[in-house]
């Protein structure tokens, strides 16, 4: 089993895994792809259906959703007991998708998805005046919701009033934006190999209203967000993990996000 020697769990839990766009398998294509320490074919039949296998081994299962062709991995070989759901960013005519980024970094998806919910970074490592007002943060089976408000006193109120975070295990998560033009980021974490993880990120925005006003939040929410990720990639590269960090008001749900991991993990 893969063991990114800096995390006191496995690089590679169980769960859904983007392994290639669907706009990227036609008819009868195949893929190489580096996924879970392991060297994986995925393609597209005749029908088609998109499969995906370990060389030399039987196929892993796999769904299509959201425009994502994903294998499930559990490293005691175990089905599925739950799937992505289809979101209405990807799916819904009042969405539309706007763009599309990728990054490769050392590090870990839990340790990505602490990231998310470690608001206490944002003061110092992103410059924002204010923390977000937490309003819920809760498991529910394979699934850990995050919801929180800007503060009425923050100037971003007026662009971005609330978000919502729903994470899909350890490798697939929703970030939906409230406000002046609601918006959506779809992040996919992928372990590829040891402590090495493919993060690949498509941002949605939604249609009507102000077309020109929509173009121009969206357009500034995805540099942002790059910015800021670009930002947290140095950090995540170089982090050590606490077992028993020592938290304070405002440094986020972390305990109940570590919790929520430990599911994954055979």
């Amino acid at each position: 089993m893969p063991s990114a020697k800096r995390f006191p769990f496995p690089s590679d839990p169980a769960g859904w895994y983007h392994v290639a766009e669907s706009c990227e398998l036609a008819d009868g294509s195949e893929l190489r792809v580096t996924a879970l320490g392991r060297a994986l074919r995925v393609w597209r039949d005749g029908c088609g259906g998109a499969h995906a296998a370990r060389d030399g081994r039987g196929e892993l299962p796999v769904d299509e959703v959201n425009g994502s062709v994903l294998v499930y991995w559990d490293p005691l070989g175990r089905a599925p007991t739950w799937r992505i759901p289809p979101l209405a960013a990807c799916t819904s005519p009042d969405w539309r998708r706007t763009a599309d980024r990728a990054w490769r970094l050392r590090s870990h998806p839990q340790e990505i998805g602490e990231n998310v919910v470690d608001t206490a970074h944002i003061l110092v490592l992103h410059g924002a005046p204010r923390l977000p007002v937490l309003d819920r943060a809760e498991a529910d089976g394979p699934f850990f919701r995050v919801e929180s408000r800007t503060p009425a006193d923050d100037p971003a109120a007026a662009f971005v009033s609330g978000f919502r975070v729903t994470e899909h295990g350890l490798g697939y998560a929703a970030l939906e934006f409230e406000g002046a033009a609601p918006l959506c980021a779809i992040a996919r974490r992928t372990p590829a190999y040891d402590d090495v993880v493919d993060v690949r990120v498509a941002f949605f925005a939604a249609r009507g209203g102000d077309a020109a006003l929509a173009d121009t939040i969206g357009a500034a929410f995805v540099e942002r967000f790059c910015a800021e990720f670009d930002a947290d990639v140095p950090i995540l590269e170089h982090k050590a993990h606490l077992a028993a960090p020592l938290l304070c008001e405002g440094d986020g749900p972390i305990a109940a996000w570590r919790r929520f991991c430990r599911q994954f993990y055979a």
